[in-house]
């Protein structure tokens, strides 16, 4: 399979699995001229739709199929051995109630006008594929050229999404009834709220919550990685400056033991010095007085 044509179907399928709950396995109806054409064309059925669909398949094919298959006789004996292979889905169309491939696959899809049961069909009927595109959410295949093709979605299966898709953007269930007037007040007050007030209203409700969308989204914190780390301040804490205080203490203390040591070393000079003068003097006197007692 061609990687574009791949893509396009990996995307169809996730639309039928959003919109219309399909999940795998897929459950896949065959009918009884696909697997004629598939034997044909020298298709391996259950590789071809596990390559087409992407995922797990669940091949089925009903009773009635199988009866079509059986009046093929010899002819159609290699076709019916594929077919036993797959598993067999009970229709309730038994002896005289047994229908055609078409009927048969047609009153299992279209249950009241949709799909409930989520099967894929494969059929070369070209009539069956029509009727079935108008139910919505029904993926069809069918083979061309040995080549296995998944049908693109069908008007009634867009217009289901579209019909889906403004659902939800429209008014709700409470703001219908605002401008209907069929919301009672609390507590038995007047009835019939309708007009502006409605109005006003649910304008005041869509700003309510377009505010708490908007703080969901306000800003947020920046990335610590990103931001620059502050640096540690010194000196700036009680305790740094009662260190500080402490440490001036101590220089200043250590400064003023080293001044009286050098103001005690030049004492011992001065005494030095004052003493010798004395003896100097008290020398110069005795001399002195002895030179008095001579004379």
């Amino acid at each position: 399979m061609r990687q574009k044509r791949a893509k396009a179907y990996r995307k169809l399928l996730h639309s039928y699995s959003r919109h219309f709950g399909f999940r795998t396995p897929y459950q896949i109806l065959l009918d009884a001229d696909f697997l004629q054409t598939a034997h044909a064309s020298k298709i391996d059925v259950a590789t071809a739709l596990r390559r087409t669909m992407q995922d797990d398949v669940k091949p089925m094919i009903t009773q009635c199929c199988m009866a079509a298959l059986y009046k093929l006789g010899r002819e159609g004996q290699a076709v019916v051995d594929v077919a036993k292979e797959f598993e067999r889905r009970k229709c309730g169309h038994f002896g005289d109630k047994t229908k055609e491939s078409g009927e048969c696959i047609r009153s299992l899809v279209n249950i009241e006008g949709e799909n409930k049961h989520r099967y894929c069909v494969a059929t070369q009927s070209y009539d069956l594929r029509g009727e079935l595109r108008g139910i919505a959410g029904v993926p069809l295949m069918f083979i061309n050229r040995a080549v296995l093709i998944l049908e693109p979605e069908s008007d009634a299966t867009a217009q289901f999404k579209l019909r889906e898709e403004r659902q939800k953007l429209g008014l709700s269930t409470y703001e219908k009834e605002l401008l209907a007037g069929k919301k009672r007040k609390r507590e038995g007050e007047e009835d019939n709220v309708v007009g502006g007030e409605a109005l006003d209203e649910i304008e005041r409700a869509r700003e309510d919550k377009e505010k708490k969308r908007l703080k969901k989204l306000g800003p947020k914190a920046p990335n610590p990685l990103s931001v620059k780390k502050k640096k540690k301040e010194t000196g700036t804490g009680p305790k740094d400056a009662k260190n500080k205080r402490e440490g001036v203490a101590e220089e200043s203390a250590e400064a003023q033991e080293a001044g009286e040591i050098k103001s005690g070393k030049r004492r011992r000079r001065r005494r030095g010095n004052k003493t010798g003068g004395e003896d100097d003097h008290v020398n110069g006197s005795g001399g002195e007085g002895g030179d008095e007692s001579d004379f």
